[in-house]
């Protein structure tokens, strides 16, 4: 695998970034009040020979991509949050350190992505020994993914 995850000066700054969003997400309206607590884009650029997914107890590949190369733009957002959508943590301490309180937001950040992703050979395994790990799977996923 290799990687090159790109600072390009023409992103940098808030509003080159904001420019790159909207110029991935054209569609979408904008609104001009938007305060960001993470906002950063980069170019990316990544190849590898092959790519494999396995799952435990199945012999065959779930997935193979053969000659994987994936290059354009990222970006990274996430609004500043309402006073409503912060909450505190405590986290305890062993001694000598006191315990600490984390403020954690409830916005999630959010991807955009301009990518030109090229393989040579794409191969899928699915059928019905498949179905219940991928349900699972799924269900594994909502969990991670879904509003709190």
């Amino acid at each position: 695998v290799e990687a090159a995850i790109m600072a390009d000066d023409s992103l940098q700054g808030v509003e080159n970034e904001i420019r790159e969003m909207r110029r991935i997400d054209e569609e979408s309206p904008y609104p001009d009040d938007v305060e960001y607590s993470t906002l950063w884009a980069r170019k990316v650029q990544a190849s590898c020979a092959q790519l494999e997914a396995h799952l435990r107890d199945y012999t065959q590949s779930l997935a193979i991509v053969d000659q994987l190369s994936v290059s354009g733009s990222l970006v990274g957002a996430e609004e500043e949050p309402a006073e409503r959508a912060i909450r505190s943590d405590s986290v305890p301490m062993l001694p000598p350190w006191s315990d600490v309180t984390v403020l954690r937001a409830m916005p999630a950040l959010k991807f955009y992505h301009d990518l030109d992703i090229d393989a040579e050979n794409v191969e899928a395994a699915y059928g019905n020994c498949w179905e219940p790990v991928l349900a699972q799977l799924s269900c594994a996923a909502d969990i991670l993914t879904k509003e709190s």
